[in-house]
């Protein structure tokens, strides 16, 4: 993959992760309308798994930049 892929994958990953809570609250009500199973799970909780999520899409990324850079 060269750098320049690399880049725009980034930006459109770092472009979608504002909208991840949203992402995740509209699966969790369609897992409750679709298939009848109740799950509650606060914003709080949501916030905490988007955060975590981010934190390691920037891992990853500067552990592959690094790795760019190195080569």
């Amino acid at each position: 993959m060269n750098l320049k892929m690399f880049t725009g994958f980034t930006k459109f990953i770092y472009a979608c992760l504002p909208l991840l809570p949203i992402l995740i609250m509209l699966v969790i009500f369609g897992v409750n309308s679709l298939l009848g199973i109740n799950l509650k799970v606060s914003v709080e909780i949501v916030a905490i798994i988007s955060f975590v999520i981010a934190i390691v899409c920037e891992l990853l990324r500067t552990k592959m930049l690094k790795k760019h850079l190195i080569m």
